[in-house]
């Protein structure tokens, strides 16, 4: 199998530019070690295990689970003043130190927060840090003022807490390579090895993927329903929630997330944010976590929001993880062979 080798995969120690991402909802050990035993960068997420003591846990079981030489990582988000007041996650940083996690990445919260957060971790021996961003200006930041690594920089396409921008990929991608130093990761809409290898074109060390790692076989947590949603589910099937708190989440079209915006239109938007006439508390009983998890124990895809990216527009089978991996970069390769013979040498 082709491999193709980037500032990234040799940064992070993987055969393939490819990271998971981090995902609240199925980010737990047999994912994480799924992607990295297929030679792409797996994922763990804070957001997932919940506890700085679930994490060490699940730490301890993926270990076992990865072949030599496979890479992890930690996902560390904080949710940020727009879903309550940031908390320094003071215990979760101590278990990835501890556990001697190489790699993490972080997302959210004030810059004062990250930077304590950035050089608790650094103190404690993480080598790679690499910061989630909205936009290029955060990705600056990231660089300039919290020293990370790399960034993964999000795209309006992408599932999860895209930004309020609804700035597009390849806007996001050129903007990048104009004004960064670092190494930058693609996140959002990717699902095969064309858009890999456009990534790598426009600039991208490599490319973040979420929702396709979502239908593979090792994705323990979504039960086959879930699955089968995001198979069946077209280009118009991942819609933009909480837009009106400047909390948007773009989720799959379900029944819930569809009452969720209904109750958004119908009391203002973000007007009736600012009149007081939308209130959280008004669609706080779709949005909670644990009427995900009701539902996910339920096998019921509509019951509860799950974040889903546009690619799953893309999805048309669910396999495990290392041959989504070898046919994304079969994918890419076909499609180099397709390009390269559009490049003429001037005879003159």
């Amino acid at each position: 199998m082709t491999s193709i080798q980037t500032v990234a995969t040799r940064m992070l120690g993987i055969k393939h530019p490819i990271l998971c991402g981090g995902m609240t909802a199925t980010g737990s050990a047999e994912l994480a070690a799924g992607v990295a035993n297929a030679g792409a960068l797996g994922m763990l997420t804070c957001l997932h295990c919940k506890t700085p003591e679930r994490l060490h846990a699940e730490i301890e079981r993926l270990r076992p689970m990865l072949k030599p030489g496979a890479v992890f990582a930690v996902n560390l988000t904080i949710l940020g003043e727009k879903r309550g007041a940031a908390e320094y996650p003071a215990e979760f940083a101590e278990v990835i130190c501890r556990n001697q996690v190489r790699i993490v990445e972080t997302c959210g919260a004030n810059k004062p927060l990250m930077q304590r957060l950035h050089a608790q971790l650094r103190e404690g021996g993480v080598e790679v840090i690499i910061s989630k961003c909205v936009a290029v200006k955060h990705a600056l930041s990231a660089q300039n003022d919290l020293g990370s690594d790399m960034v993964c920089l999000m795209g309006y396409d992408s599932g999860g807490l895209p930004g309020e921008s609804d700035t597009g990929l390849f806007v996001q991608c050129a903007l990048a390579k104009k004004k960064l130093r670092i190494p930058f990761i693609l996140s959002g809409g990717v699902a095969n090895g064309s858009q890999l290898l456009s990534a790598l074109a426009l600039g991208a060390a490599g490319v973040q993927i979420g929702t396709r790692f979502n239908a593979t076989v090792e994705c323990s947590k979504f039960p086959q329903p879930f699955k089968d949603r995001m198979v069946a589910a077209g280009p118009e099937d991942s819609i933009t929630v909480m837009r009106s708190f400047n909390a948007s989440s773009r989720v799959l079209k379900n029944k819930d997330a569809m009452a969720m915006l209904k109750v958004e239109e119908e009391k203002g938007g973000k007007a009736g944010v600012r009149a007081g006439t939308l209130k959280f508390q008004d669609i706080a009983q779709y949005a909670m976590f644990e009427r995900l998890l009701q539902g996910m124990e339920a096998g019921d895809p509509d019951m509860g929001i799950w974040n889903c990216g546009q690619s799953v527009a893309l999805i048309d089978d669910i396999i495990t993880c290392q041959e989504l991996v070898d046919r994304l970069m079969a994918e890419a390769v076909e499609a180099m062979g397709r390009v390269t013979p559009m490049f003429l040498t001037s005879k003159l």
